[in-house]
């Protein structure tokens, strides 16, 4: 199957299974075959800040359907695109540290089970959720864990939520 026809029946496998934002993405799209097992693909922008990873299961899932082989997907993008991850860690604010964080009836779960995950040699909570109204403290346990050191392994993965 020669590349233009592959990325059509790939793009029509996926319609019904992307959102609207990912189909205009993948719209302006550019197709450049696949190499060494990878399918090659380059973004002209991502202003919705899409997530990319998720969009790239897809698409392998799809392309591995219709080829018969294991196939992953890598997106390029143009200069001016922007990826949904972060360039750099974000900043932390210096104030927001275990020794200054107040502990109280709302909040003393969270704070347990955040410092728990810091403990070596026991299992902890894993996940953690943190969630509560406004001024409990989510974003100060989070930014104190994150400024503790050793605190984050390359493993860890820190995620917003939320709806």
């Amino acid at each position: 199957m020669k590349s233009d026809g592959l990325w059509r029946a790939v793009t029509a496998v996926v319609r019904s299974e992307i959102s609207d934002d990912e189909r205009n993405l993948l719209s302006g799209a550019e197709f450049s075959g696949i190499r060494s097992g990878v399918a090659r693909i380059r973004l002209a922008e991502n202003e919705k800040m899409i997530n990319l990873e998720l969009l790239a299961a897809k698409l392998s899932k799809a392309f591995s359907l219709i080829s018969g082989r294991n196939i992953a997907c890598k997106f390029a993008t143009n200069g001016s695109a922007r990826l949904a991850r972060l360039p750099h860690p974000p900043r932390l604010n210096e104030f927001f540290t275990f020794e200054n964080y107040i502990v109280g009836p709302a909040n003393r779960l969270a704070h347990a089970a955040i410092l728990s995950c810091g403990e070596k040699g026991t299992a902890g909570f894993n996940p953690v959720v943190i969630t509560g109204g406004t001024g409990l403290g989510k974003t100060h346990l989070l930014q104190a864990s994150l400024a503790e050191p050793g605190s984050a392994s390359d493993n860890d993965r820190i995620e917003p939520g939320g709806p």
